[in-house]
């Protein structure tokens, strides 16, 4: 089985320009500091969100992180 470990987001990638707003997110580039690979990092402010858009959000995310090819 694999081990998952949890580090903050901003120990990895470095944050830069907004690069779109939404009602619940932010959209900002951002850079893997290891590589210097540029990525788009959408932010969520879940304090906005009711229990079933967290929920949804959770399923997004899921999807998501199954589709990566690492």
């Amino acid at each position: 089985m694999a081990t998952t470990t949890c580090t903050r987001f901003t120990d990895e990638y470095q944050l830069y320009e907004e690069l779109g707003k939404g009602a619940f997110s932010v959209v900002r580039r951002c850079v893997k500091l290891c590589t210097g690979q540029e990525y788009a990092a959408k932010i969520i402010n879940t304090k906005k969100l009711s229990a079933r858009e967290m929920e949804e959000a959770g399923k997004v995310l899921a999807a998501v992180e199954t589709a990566l090819v690492w």
